[in-house]
């Protein structure tokens, strides 16, 4: 899975992402607001610090993205990811663990500090959707 941020406009992070996982592969453009990225920065940073918890990225009005990472106590991650666009919508899930979390939170703190979120942009958390959340 990829996620580069390609560029910014007013109040939001432009950036596209790729996921190739077996026989599937799906691309999205999408657009944050930069208080989510915030957001989710933060909730990394803390999910690395704890190795607990969950933290989420997802889109402003539409649910065509969702990323949700879920940290078990133990530097475990699961990794969530969903995909729409359209009729056609993707989920999947996987394995990783706490140190490739770091460079993550590298880029992102790059990106909030050299493009902060203002008080004009509001405080925006979006809600996990169902697509993300664990299936009885």
């Amino acid at each position: 899975m990829s996620l580069a941020f390609e560029g910014v406009q007013e109040g939001y992070f432009s950036a596209s992402t790729t996921y190739r996982g077996g026989w599937a592969r799906a691309q999205l453009d999408v657009a944050f607001p930069k208080v989510a990225v915030e957001a989710f920065q933060s909730q990394i940073e803390q999910l690395c610090q704890s190795l607990w918890g969950e933290a989420f990225l997802g889109t402003e009005y539409e649910d065509d993205f969702g990323l949700l990472l879920v940290g078990n106590g133990r530097g475990q991650i699961r990794v969530r990811l969903h995909l729409e666009n359209g009729n056609a919508a993707f989920s999947d899930s996987f394995e990783t663990d706490q140190t490739y979390l770091l460079p993550f939170i590298k880029v992102l703190r790059q990106l909030t500090v050299q493009y902060p979120a203002t008080h004009a942009d509001a405080a925006y958390l979006k809600p996990i959707p169902a697509a993300l959340k664990e299936q009885p």
